[in-house]
């Protein structure tokens, strides 16, 4: 029951870094100043690593951070993501 909860906070949490990710795409197309994109990065990162983290694995030393990015350009579905960040804990 716990790992299913935890899943399903892992897959909102992912659902929601895909739409900040888009918001900083947009905001970089639509030439918002360099701080605030900056900032909107910043926060990206930290919630992926915490994305990272409630699955049990180290945003640093597995493969978790870049299958963030397939997840992004949609090569990767969040499913998928989540089994293989979790499998890096087994």
């Amino acid at each position: 029951m716990w790992m299913s909860m935890i899943e399903a906070s892992a897959r909102s949490a992912v659902e929601l870094l895909i739409a900040a990710v888009q918001l900083l795409e947009d905001s970089k197309r639509s030439g918002l100043e360099s701080d605030y994109i900056d900032h909107l990065s910043a926060d990206i990162m930290e919630m992926e690593k915490e994305v990272v983290r409630l699955l049990g694995a180290d945003y640093y030393s597995g493969e978790a951070a870049g299958l963030l990015g397939k997840v992004y350009s949609a090569e990767m579905t969040i499913d998928d993501f989540i089994s293989r960040t979790r499998m890096e804990t087994a």
